[in-house]
């Protein structure tokens, strides 16, 4: 699992969805977190004390929400895993598990480094719980 120190980083990242918001927290194995539809990032401050404590927290504005810019054209899921994977080689976290939400099930994409995801069918996994 990826590491990472306890300070606080909040920058933008330049992603092919557009730029993205994005809050790291904590220390230790590195958690993506990847909010719902109609939300931001906020949408874990109930569970951030908890979490926070055990890990570093990896939050994303998706694109158009939050403190994240519009994204440039429509876009995929598989994009959003390729602009999440651009997210943790800026920060420099080989690897991270995935805490992700979509409607009333949570979800994840995770697609495996160095996976052409833009093309074709996705090789991304989905997860329901």
């Amino acid at each position: 699992m990826g590491e990472s120190g306890g300070g606080a980083v909040d920058l933008v990242v330049p992603t092919c969805v557009g730029a993205l918001h994005v809050q790291r927290v904590g220390s230790g194995p590195a958690a993506l977190l990847w909010h719902s539809l109609v939300v931001d990032s906020e949408e874990w401050a109930r569970v951030l004390p908890a979490l926070v404590r055990h890990r570093a927290l990896i939050m994303i504005d998706g694109p158009g929400h939050g403190a994240s810019q519009p994204p440039p054209s429509l876009f995929t899921s598989a994009q959003c895993a390729d602009a999440a994977m651009t997210v943790l080689d800026t920060l420099g976290v080989a690897d991270a598990d995935w805490v992700g939400r979509a409607g009333v099930r949570g979800s994840a994409w995770w697609p495996p480094r160095g996976t052409p995801t833009g093309s074709g069918p996705s090789r991304c996994w989905a997860r329901s719980t």
